[in-house]
């Protein structure tokens, strides 16, 4: 699959839907100004028909997206012998690991399953309301030297994927970050992405005995 060329086509599209629903806002603007003369009226009702109609018009266009972030998510997982599952991890077993913090708002999907870990996205809040946004890794060959932030809450300023504050108990390990590590950012080539997996992939196993 030319995940390069999809990529581009999608971006053109995207562009070109962006300026159609640009012009309709225009038009609507229009309308509505000489029927009512009325400047407010007629901006709230060319921004929601700018809007309604990118909705509707680009549904199918976001679903293209989003299934190339999966098939390239997917590519990447194969070719270091592993695979995705769309199943998080439940929150029953999430709740056995005893963390000194109660999850609230509990949100799982998405495994990754490598042959020495898997990963899960992971979304909850404690019991004060603290909000983690990240991934979960569990693996029986964790080093045990890895070192916790003293707090995991602590809210999240960059916006690619980082392994900077991490949480250790037993067998897993919270990783806080905004970003998935193998989903693709499709304002950049697919090369550069397949690269920036690589290196996330890196940074992942360096938490892993060999």
């Amino acid at each position: 699959m030319d995940f390069e060329a999809i990529r581009q086509a999608l971006n053109k599209r995207l562009k070109a839907l962006q300026i159609l629903a640009v012009v309709e806002a225009l038009v609507v603007f229009f309308l509505i100004f000489q029927f009512s003369k009325d400047i407010i009226i007629a901006l709230f009702g060319s921004v929601l028909a700018g809007v309604l109609f990118f909705r509707i018009l680009g549904r199918r266009l976001m679903w293209g997206r989003n299934e190339l972030v999966f098939k390239m998510c997917e590519e990447f997982l194969k070719q270091n012998d592993a695979i995705f599952n769309k199943q998080g991890f439940n929150q029953s077993d999430f709740e056995k690991i005893h963390f000194d913090f109660t999850p609230k708002n509990y949100y799982s999907q998405n495994s990754f399953i490598f042959n020495d870990f898997i990963l899960y996205d992971i979304k909850f809040k404690d019991e004060i309301g603290n909000f983690f946004c990240g991934i979960l890794l569990y693996s029986k060959k964790l080093k045990q030297d890895i070192i916790s932030c003293e707090n995991i809450f602590q809210k999240i300023k960059e916006k690619d994927f980082t392994t900077q504050r991490v949480l250790k108990k037993d067998d897993f390990l919270f990783i806080a970050s905004l970003k998935n590590p193998f989903f693709a950012d499709l304002k950049i080539s697919s090369e550069l992405n397949f690269k920036i997996f690589r290196a996330n992939l890196e940074k992942i196993q360096a938490f892993i005995n060999n």
